[in-house]
């Protein structure tokens, strides 16, 4: 059916596809090899009715073997063998899969004005990715960071978009300590494409942020960050309702030095009633 002329019946074979990987997960050694030459390749010339259940496809099979890590480890910890246990094919798979989510981070992309109601190849390539973080562990960190090195640049701004994407894709699923080096690192650097010329940048710039603080509160640095965060809350309504995540994040988690949810300070204390401010007339904005 894959082979058909008929867009309908190949989007519906894939579909089939992504159940039986659901539900028979362990017959599909057999088939790994040419659904994995068959999917990449229609991720990468099919029409993106076929390239988005393909990609499907392999969240499907992370999904699986998540589940099936978590079975593992849990037996391990019981001292009993696993009822289940991952085949691991998306480690097998690693070097090529990775590859192929990150070249798929152009694919589909709206115009930089367009609203965000479409999914997109490059949605489903990063959270595809996101799942892949969560499985391979440090093992996607090198070409990630290559991919984000070689494209946070780039005078497109669909590619400055995608080397974000795929960072904020990462931050969580890594050893925690080498992701904290990284993103300790890189932030500074790259907050400043909250400045971008381009709205889809800016967007996924505020999004980013939001997964970093969510996942490593200890790296935001407040009273650098302060500022330009009260900025952006007046940008794009995009781009605003991002940073109001960001700023809910270390209200929530940034607590340095011990102090809980209920300490006498914390980092936003001294912004406070600027944000609370800015905030309140974002509520009244009409463009929203």
């Amino acid at each position: 059916a894959k082979q058909s002329q008929h867009a309908e019946l190949q989007v519906a074979a894939y579909q089939c596809i992504v159940q039986i990987v659901e539900h028979h997960y362990d017959v599909m050694g057999d088939h790994m090899i040419q659904l994995g030459d068959m999917t990449a390749t229609s991720i990468q010339q099919g029409p993106d009715k076929i390239a988005l259940p393909s990609i499907e496809f392999w969240c499907t099979l992370a999904d699986e073997e998540l589940f099936r890590k978590d079975i593992e480890r849990e037996a391990r910890s019981n001292g009993t063998p696993p009822e289940i246990q991952s085949r691991n094919f998306i480690y097998q798979a690693k070097s090529s899969l990775i590859v192929l989510m990150l070249q798929s981070l152009t694919r589909g992309q709206k115009d930089d004005e367009e609203e965000e109601d479409t999914y997109s190849i490059a949605m489903a390539a990063q959270g595809c990715l996101q799942l892949l973080a969560q499985l391979l562990g440090d093992d996607i960190i090198e070409p990630v960071v290559s991919f984000v090195g070689a494209n946070f640049r780039d005078q497109d701004w669909r590619k400055r978009e995608a080397a974000i994407l795929a960072y904020g894709s990462i931050v969580e699923g890594p050893s925690e300590d080498r992701m904290r080096q990284i993103v300790a690192g890189s932030l500074a650097e790259l907050t400043a494409a909250l400045k971008d010329t381009s709205l889809s940048v800016r967007d996924t710039t505020a999004w980013m942020l939001g997964r970093i603080a969510a996942t490593h509160p200890e790296v935001m640095n407040v009273p650098a960050l302060a500022s330009l965060l009260g900025e952006k809350l007046s940008d794009h309504p995009r781009v605003a309702a991002n940073i109001c995540y960001v700023l809910h994040c270390i209200a929530e988690q940034a607590s340095p030095g011990g102090a809980g949810p209920h300490a006498a300070t914390t980092p936003l204390s001294p912004y406070f009633s600027d944000f609370i401010r800015v905030l309140v007339e974002v509520t009244q904005r009409r463009d929203g």
